[in-house]
């Protein structure tokens, strides 16, 4: 038989030849068309004796990334699948470096996988129970946890993982029908192309800050938080390096997380991402307390508000809303002429956001702004511009809100005019109460509900016996709003409302209210 064939006895199954091939491709003993070398080591080498030799492969493409390489971690039992996906990710252009020489009696292998690791990118943890159960394999995954490389565990039979593998999202390859190597393979190409590929762990880091870094990629937010907040806890010089790496992490909440944390350590230039962060990412803004932003802002107000005031004049909408909610945030007086000018967008979300924000500011200069406002032809505008006018406790548009009691119609009216009456009752304007029992009469229930909660709170003596011959209109109320509104302030009478109610109800309550005030007098 010629040494180029397999004898009988060798006989491997397809699956072992292509493994095989890969095999002896890569390690120069066989040509791409599937010769074997016969000067390249003797005689023709079979799966087993391979398993027992040392066949290390690094495949580098030409012209591709190869500064490093993928680390397939695997039990000897799961060896065909590993060279299988050696394949896969070969047809990628992704390097790749497998070991076989565990079996080798008397070998110290352990300084040469170490090594591998540590020139990582990534590491494929192949895992299986047997794979589970291999010391070698926990302890290739678990160094690489510990030097902080990222580790994908690829899940090709059920087993339970270990608890500090099952906190990484495992990607599932158990079924052999539906497979996601397209989703391996884009996952490695991020990982590989990103910034945080090339960040190196020397080996006396400590122990917390390699666990803080791993914990970066766990599959759970709240322990890629604990990551960030940790690494940001210590001066340690990888520490840091690890937050500025972080920052390009392809999970949007590592990025911003320590962004936020940058910031807070005065690091100017990310002080200014923040800024940019915040503006593009608002999803994120749970994550960082309106104090904190005045906070980290305001460390150097001269280079970051003026990135907000520039993006009210962007064109992008939702960021220029974005930008007023923020300058809000922050309270700085002097953002008040870009918002005010904002208050005339053609968006009207920005503009009930400049509006809120003007509110959130309190500067009395605002005050003759918003009041313009109220004659808006959008019940939201109007709503908004009443709402801000009473946080700066703007006694000057009382004589303009009276007035626009009588003014407004439309499915909007009873809003408008429940704010107008909200807002004289929160800067107790009694001079407002004549107009207030007016609507005691009117053809609108929901407006003479009201009205009565209004004279609860602003009435006299004299509006009790009006109050009282109005007991007995028993309308019903279908009014959400205000029947909101009236269980959050009369939750005093001991009933909490939310289905349809009466006007006698809200009267008696307002009754319950003047009585209990004037006790007081």
């Amino acid at each position: 038989m010629k040494s180029n064939q397999l004898t009988s006895s060798q006989a491997l199954t397809s699956s072992q030849a292509r493994f095989l091939q890969v095999q002896l491709r890569v390690s120069g003993q066989m040509t791409h068309s599937g010769k074997w070398k016969a000067g390249a080591g003797g005689s023709t080498p079979t799966l087993g004796s391979m398993a027992g030799g040392r066949t290390r492969w690094i495949r580098k493409p030409q012209g591709q990334f190869s500064m490093s390489h993928a680390f397939i971690s695997y039990q000897n039992t799961d060896s065909d699948f590993a060279g299988y996906l050696m394949l896969q990710l070969e047809r990628a252009s992704i390097d790749t470096w497998m070991d076989k020489e565990r079996l080798r009696p008397g070998y110290d292998w352990s300084e040469d996988i170490d090594k591998a690791i540590q020139d990582s990118f990534a590491m494929i943890a192949v895992m299986s129970p047997d794979a589970k159960a291999s010391e070698y394999v926990t302890y290739e995954w678990a160094y690489a946890l510990g030097a902080g490389i990222r580790v994908i565990p690829v899940l090709l039979k059920d087993t339970l993982l270990h608890p500090r593998l099952a906190k990484i999202q495992y990607l599932k390859f158990t079924d052999p029908h539906v497979r996601p190597w397209d989703a391996l393979i884009r996952q490695l190409i991020e990982i590989r192309d990103s910034d945080a590929a090339t960040l190196r762990i020397p080996r006396n880091t400590p122990a917390f800050i390699k666990r803080a870094i791993s914990d970066l990629d766990c599959a759970n937010p709240k322990d890629r938080r604990e990551g960030i907040k940790m690494l940001a806890a210590t001066e340690h010089p990888i520490a840091r390096e690890s937050l500025r790496h972080s920052l390009h992490h392809p999970l949007a909440d590592v990025r911003f997380l320590a962004t936020i944390e940058l910031a807070r350590l005065n690091d100017d230039q990310c002080l200014e991402k923040l800024a940019i962060s915040l503006l593009h990412d608002y999803q994120y803004h749970d994550h960082i307390s309106n104090a904190d932003k005045r906070d980290y802002i305001m460390s150097k107000p001269t280079a970051i508000i003026p990135l907000f005031v520039r993006a009210l004049t962007g064109s992008d909408a939702a960021q220029r809303r974005a930008a007023a909610v923020l300058l809000g945030d922050i309270r700085d007086p002097s953002a008040i002429p870009a918002l005010i000018e904002r208050i005339g967008d053609s968006n009207a979300q920005v503009i009930i956001a400049a509006i809120k924000a003007l509110g959130d500011i309190r500067d009395p200069s605002a005050i003759p702004a918003l009041i313009e406002r109220i004659g808006d032809s959008n019940a939201q505008v109007i709503i908004a511009a009443i709402k801000a006018l009473g946080k700066l406790e703007a006694r000057t548009a009382v004589a303009r809100l009276m007035k626009c009691l009588d003014d407004y119609s439309g499915e909007e009216s009873i809003r408008i005019r429940e704010e107008i009456i909200s807002f004289l009752i929160e800067l107790d304007v009694r001079t407002a109460v004549p107009n207030i029992r007016a609507y005691l009469h009117s053809e609108e229930p929901a407006l003479r509900g009201i009205a009565a909660m209004a004279l609860g709170y602003l009435g006299d003596t004299e509006d009790i016996d009006d109050l009282k011959r109005l007991l007995k209109d028993e309308t019903i109320i279908t009014d959400m709003f205000l029947i909101k509104l009236y269980s959050e302030r009369f939750r005093a009478v001991g009933q909490d409302f939310s289905e349809p109610i009466s006007l006698s109800e809200i009267i008696e309550a307002a009754l319950w209210v003047m009585e209990a005030k004037l006790r007081r007098r």
